[in-house]
């Protein structure tokens, strides 16, 4: 299996917004099936 994480971090007024993605890619040693896809998150922590 591979996987790549990468994400941002940055303010947005009173919110800070967190963005970030990882890609996998992996293969069953038997049968041979392989999967591929990606996932996006986005989160906000609000300070008060």
């Amino acid at each position: 299996m591979h996987r790549a994480d990468l994400g941002v971090a940055f303010p947005l007024g009173n919110v800070n917004m967190d963005l970030s993605a990882s890609y996998f890619d992996a293969k069953a040693e038997e049968g041979g099936r392989r999967y591929k896809d990606w996932t996006i998150r986005l989160g906000a922590v609000w300070n008060f």
